[in-house]
């Protein structure tokens, strides 16, 4: 499954989906509209979210692959440690 964390309960938009799949914001838009793309979690004034599980689901059954590397940049889970936070959660 690549980077992520197993049961983890983040939402992501399309801006991340982006980022996932590695395509253009075009590209993203038909990916989503997909009949087969998982249903969004709900919908917010900057548009859709959706829960990532569902997401990797989705991806191991089509066979896509994600880039988590491009998600979770290595420098942001130590910068968010330096600070204070809870830093991002990866598997090795």
């Amino acid at each position: 499954m690549g980077s992520a964390v197993k049961g983890s309960h983040r939402l992501v938009g399309r801006a991340e989906l982006r980022k996932l799949f590695g395509v253009s914001h075009t590209r993203t838009i038909q990916i989503a509209d997909r009949d087969d793309f998982p249903t969004p979690a709900d919908e917010l004034t900057v548009g859709k979210i959706w829960r990532l599980d569902d997401v990797i689901a989705w991806a191991e059954t089509t066979g896509r692959t994600l880039h988590f590397d491009a998600l979770y940049p290595p420098d942001a889970a130590v910068a968010e440690d330096s600070e204070g936070g809870s830093g991002v959660q990866r598997e090795p």
